[in-house]
């Protein structure tokens, strides 16, 4: 009898667990939120690619609109929004960046999620192993996405995962000089134990 009551315990704890994942995997309703970034010169790096092949600069991007989309192999949202990152870097270049900053990941592994899920043709991936780069745009956990106009300013910022047709409007946006604000489409995770 108090194995049963244990197991039926075990199974509901389960149910509980699998209700709650469900309901943040489907939260993706966007919500304005605010950030200090907004309407702030974006912070410069200067990180290596993650094939290697040198480093790169925002600089290297100015007068383009950039979108900085911070991701980890670890985080399953980053998973549900990369198609669609993927698609719009392919769609919009060579007018708009796209550059992928890893978060708490390893060259390894985030290059075996690109090899896995695809790379967008002209998007730069860049491996920022110190954290710098996350630490200077505030990063909250991942996904997040800062979209810098050409004057080198951060404009827009989506928190959580972004869709192709939420990323479409914001650089509609942006080309018509609307300043966007930040679009919250999910919680971000921020550390592979999240």
């Amino acid at each position: 009898m108090k194995t049963t009551r244990i197991a039926w315990i075990g199974v509901l704890a389960l149910f509980a667990g699998v209700v709650v994942l469900a309901v943040n995997l489907a939260d993706t309703e966007p919500r304005v939120s605010t950030s200090p970034l907004i309407n702030q010169a974006a912070p410069a790096f200067d990180l290596p690619r993650l094939d290697g092949s040198g480093n790169v600069q925002l600089d290297d991007f100015a007068g383009k609109i950039v979108m900085v989309n911070f991701f980890a192999s670890w985080c399953l949202e980053c998973r549900l929004e990369h198609a669609d990152l993927t698609a719009a870097a392919n769609t919009l270049a060579p007018d708009v960046q796209l550059i992928g900053i890893t978060y708490l990941d390893t060259p390894e592994d985030a290059n075996g999620f690109l090899d896995e899920l695809g790379r967008a043709e002209s998007a730069e991936y860049l491996f920022d192993e110190p954290g710098f780069a996350a630490i200077e745009y505030g990063l909250f956990g991942v996904p997040e996405t800062f979209f810098i106009d050409e004057t080198g300013t951060i404009v827009a910022k989506v928190t959580g995962p972004a869709n192709l047709g939420l990323i479409l409007s914001i650089v509609d946006d942006i080309k018509a000089g609307k300043a966007t604000g930040v679009t919250e489409t999910g919680t971000p995770q921020g550390s592979p134990n999240d």
